[in-house]
């Protein structure tokens, strides 16, 4: 079977692919919290009717990012701050938002980075200049 015009890709090793996203997904949400849009609402106390409003605004608005497991919406808690959004996600979302899915913003956020001297973004937040320096670096075309 093709597709494209190209040879189909090898099932085995798809499901290797979709078996690794999958404990990669488990792990991410073993070792960092998530929360939902409820809970959000709850920490920032917004009083509105409909407890996704302020999630989906600061989404829309490139505030956030969210991440989907099991069909349901996740938020990692990392990226907010006194119940509000943290500035460096923001900033770091104009960077990279449009180039990563919420997955791979995930994952990258939580990875060591090199331009961080080995540190995750997820835990240098504060040092704003350093991460958002880090995301421009990672947006850079790689030319060789």
């Amino acid at each position: 079977m093709t597709y494209s015009g190209r040879p189909a890709p090898d099932t085995d090793a798809a499901q290797l692919l979709l078996d690794n996203n999958a404990k990669a997904r488990a792990l991410f949400f073993a070792e960092w919290p998530c929360l939902t849009s409820m809970q959000i609402s709850e920490a920032a106390v917004h009083g509105s009717k409909n407890p996704s409003m302020a999630t989906s605004r600061w989404k829309s608005g490139g505030k956030i990012f969210s991440v989907e497991h099991k069909g349901m919406e996740f938020f990692p808690a990392f990226q907010f701050q006194d119940g509000q959004p943290h500035e460096t996600i923001g900033r770091v979302l104009s960077v990279l938002g449009k180039r990563k899915t919420g997955w791979q913003m995930a994952f990258w956020l939580t990875s060591p980075n090199g331009w961080l001297d080995g540190k995750r973004p997820a835990e240098c937040l504060n040092d704003v200049d350093a991460v958002v320096g880090a995301a421009a670096e990672e947006a850079q075309t790689i030319v060789g």
